[in-house]
């Protein structure tokens, strides 16, 4: 996994998704939402998580991709999906935001991948 952590870097990180895409924070995106949500900002390495291995994957109404990832957060978040949103351009993506929800809402289900069962992460994809 490539990380970007220099000062002098542009991103925040950069990983690839579970689909082997390259996924990029960028430091402007990051520093505005630290500002707003700073609460968010120790869930770093839980979104790149989500990114490489998410529960399942929806299309959000903006074109984007929502990326839920259900039993990564601390008190008062252990019980909530986090979400990533990411666009993406062909093989790259910039993520917009992650936060804690309790709702997918009227999202479409693109890829369902594993189910949460009394705190057991199951496998639901064909093999």
């Amino acid at each position: 996994m490539k990380m970007a952590v220099s000062p002098q870097s542009n991103y925040i990180f950069e990983v690839q998704d579970w689909r082997g895409r390259t996924v990029r924070l960028t430091r402007r995106t990051f520093e505005v939402h630290k500002k707003r949500h700073p609460e968010f900002v120790p869930y770093v390495e839980e979104a790149k998580q989500t990114i490489q291995d998410p529960d399942f994957v929806a299309e959000a109404d903006s074109g984007a991709v929502a990326l839920f990832r259900f039993g990564l957060g601390h008190k008062p978040f252990e019980n909530l999906f986090l979400e990533v949103i990411v666009y993406y351009n062909g093989e790259q993506g910039i993520e917009a935001t992650h936060h804690f929800t309790t709702e997918v809402g009227s999202l479409i289900i693109l890829e369902y991948r594993y189910q949460w069962l009394s705190g057991n992460r199951f496998d639901m994809r064909r093999k």
